[in-house]
């Protein structure tokens, strides 16, 4: 995506899919039935929530061990799912986004 989050796709002509939306240590979203007729499609706005950590589609305690455990260690690389903010060092900052989100699943509507 670009930094504002806006993407574009190439599919077959005509068809439904369901399109799904992640990034390292955030939740999923997920639209379902998007008809496609070679056009430009608006999917609307989404927003995920940071987090998840170890992937599992859960922001929950693992989460927050996974944080605490590599608290105050530099990020492995951008993508790094601990590294929630992307500030590449994994911090308070992090562990605040995870704490917010707290008890919240995925994948979300989008």
């Amino acid at each position: 995506t670009m930094s504002t989050g806006y993407f574009t796709m190439t599919v077959p002509l005509g068809g439904t899919y369901l399109v799904q939306a992640w990034y390292n240590g955030y939740l999923k979203a997920q639209k379902s039935n998007v008809y496609v007729v070679g056009a430009n499609v608006a999917l609307g706005t989404t927003t995920i929530p940071g987090g998840d950590v170890n992937s599992d589609n859960n922001i929950n305690i693992l989460d927050i061990v996974t944080i605490i455990s590599r608290y105050g260690s530099p990020a492995a690389a951008l993508t790094d799912p601990a590294d929630i903010n992307d500030d590449l060092i994994i911090n308070i900052f992090d562990l605040t986004i995870a704490a917010g989100n707290f008890g919240t699943y995925g994948p979300l509507t989008w």
